[in-house]
């Protein structure tokens, strides 16, 4: 088999599994019914990705890919930290607003296995969202944008709060789009609750 060939069934499994774990759950999912909707023998999942849980992860960390594509191209390297921070939030909020199901893989993630990642993923988490947001972070305190807060306890804040912000949109009827509630909790933290002191 060639290899651009084996690249295409790679890419339509995950693209099936994404619709199909996003509909009928981890434990609803019969593995067969995503081999038949992505044109492949059952074999051939189980040859690329290994078990079911597997092949879940495996989907997960995609969703994750694509989240990162769209938030890292939504920033202007020229932007300073807030804006840069600001604009991954509102990215964050555009992707699933467009992708549900992709949101709705990343809340079975949690519920299912509750919040126990197997190594590869935590290793790309931490790469990918953790690490380079603690920078920015870092560099918010270090030039003033921000008041001298640990950069890790600022990163869990903020990571905290957007989910679960998330996971109320997923829940409850809300007239306002994803990425706008998103944005605004995003200002309310970084403008903090209480009146600025007057002069």
């Amino acid at each position: 088999m060639s290899e651009p060939i084996a690249q295409d069934k790679h890419a339509s499994i995950l693209n099936v599994s994404i619709q199909v774990f996003a509909a009928q759950g981890f434990q609803g999912t019969d593995v067969q019914v995503i081999a038949d909707k992505a044109g492949v023998g059952k074999g051939t999942v189980y040859r690329y990705f290994g078990d079911k849980e597997s092949l879940f992860w495996e989907t997960w960390l995609e969703v994750c890919r694509r989240l990162n594509d769209r938030m890292t191209s939504s920033i202007a390297p020229e932007a300073n930290c807030i804006a840069i921070l600001r604009a991954a939030v509102h990215a964050e909020g555009l992707f699933f607003e467009e992708h549900p199901d992709c949101l709705e893989i990343l809340v079975q993630g949690r519920a299912m296995f509750h919040g126990r990642h197997p190594e590869k993923v935590q290793d790309y988490l931490q790469q990918t969202f953790t690490e380079p947001f603690i920078a920015i972070f870092r560099q918010a305190v270090e030039q003033g944008e921000l008041r001298n807060v640990d950069p890790s306890d600022l990163h869990w804040a903020l990571s905290a709060t957007l989910y679960g912000t998330m996971l109320q949109q997923a829940f409850r009827a809300d007239s306002i789009p994803l990425s706008d509630r998103l944005t605004r909790t995003f200002d309310l933290l970084i403008e903090g609750f209480q009146p600025h002191p007057t002069l």
